[in-house]
């Protein structure tokens, strides 16, 4: 293998790709809180980031990431200056545009070259060292002051310490096509007040913008929506306008865990009656058993009533983009499978959480 060009979701291919022999070394920008599981780089590796105080704060880089990488034995740097992308394990090389993070494995068009030769090998291989030596070593010392950095940013505007095109509000509500979308009932529960006032903080303050309001929902145990997720909820009057999860779940004091979502402000429930009208008798009928539960993605599975709901609410999702693979042992073409695209085991929830409307943002 000389080269391979992957994209416009290229890190089912990185992650594959760097699964070789280590030590592999890695200087990446910025890392979301699920870069463990998209880069899993383990004892002896090297990674060299973007952990300055400004990238911190404005939660383009995750200490929770950079901690599960410390406990794993991997050697952090960070270097305040860095905006690459690229990876060198002993058999290949990866270069190209993404970062670790959920934003640029499901949300925005990332394109990336992996390479098997030597040279290129070695030329990214010596690059990541050329980085680490001008980078300063992050180590479990760091920790306490990058969660306060976090912690600072979360009790700001986000627009204050936004980084484009890294943790920057989308101006549509739907940004994706690789979502997946639920279509479910809800009861009511009661919520510890603690712990309502703690995400209410949270949610209010780190997810603040001018078009969306947030709210956010309780768990089952051991379930969780994805970023990006369409939550579609019904009732015995109708069914409430899309909302789309924004972040992952939050543990709080009384044990539950909860997760925020975004809605747009201008958009109300619609009735049955209205939804007969407005949909065609096929996807109508598809919504009238009375235990109703509905899931799919925005791009095969289900999607021709996921996008007629959308459509309901004059949304619209991005369409299907092909994976772009030249390499067919890498990474097999064409699109994601059912099992791949949704988990055996869907999330459940218990109780809808709204804030009070006054506090929509």
């Amino acid at each position: 293998m000389e080269y391979k060009f992957v994209g416009p979701k290229a890190w089912r291919a990185i992650t594959k790709a760097i699964q070789t022999a280590g030590p592999r070394y890695a200087a990446v920008a910025f890392l979301g809180s699920d870069a463990p599981k998209l880069m899993p780089l383990t004892l002896g590796d090297v990674l060299v980031t973007n952990a300055s105080d400004s990238a911190v704060r404005s939660h383009s880089t995750s200490p929770q990431a950079i901690e599960t990488y410390l406990a794993a034995g991997v050697e952090v740097w960070s270097s305040g200056a860095l905006h690459a992308k690229v990876i060198a394990t002993a058999e290949r090389a990866v270069i190209g545009s993404a970062n670790a993070s959920a934003r640029s494995s499901r949300r925005t068009n990332e394109a990336s070259v992996i390479s098997g030769t030597d040279a290129m090998i070695a030329w990214t291989r010596a690059f990541v060292i050329a980085e680490k030596s001008e980078s300063e070593q992050v180590t479990a010392q760091d920790l306490p002051r990058l969660n306060a950095l976090w912690a600072d940013g979360a009790d700001q505007d986000n627009d204050r310490f936004g980084v484009p095109g890294i943790n920057t509000s989308a101006d549509e509500l739907v940004t994706t096509s690789d979502a997946r979308f639920f279509v479910c009932n809800y009861g009511e529960v009661d919520v510890d007040e603690v712990a309502s006032k703690e995400m209410n903080r949270i949610v209010r303050r780190a997810h603040r913008s001018t078009n969306f309001g947030t709210d956010w929902l309780v768990l089952e145990d051991g379930d969780e929506f994805r970023i990006d997720d369409v939550l579609f909820l019904w009732d015995d009057d109708g069914l409430e306008a899309p909302v789309v999860f924004i972040d992952i779940p939050r543990d709080q004091a009384d044990g539950s865990r909860y997760q925020a979502y975004r809605y747009r402000t201008d958009l109300d429930w619609k009735s049955w009656d209205e939804l007969e009208e407005a949909l065609d008798s096929s996807n109508y009928q598809r919504l009238l058993p009375d235990d109703l539960y509905i899931e799919g993605d925005l791009s095969y599975w289900n999607a021709d009533l996921a996008r007629a709901l959308l459509d309901v609410w004059d949304l619209t999702a991005p369409l299907p983009t092909p994976r772009i693979v030249y390499d067919p042992e890498l990474v097999p073409a064409g699109p994601a499978s059912r099992s791949d695209a949704i988990p055996h085991r869907a999330p459940r929830f218990r109780k809808i959480a709204r804030l009070a409307p006054e506090s929509h943002l």
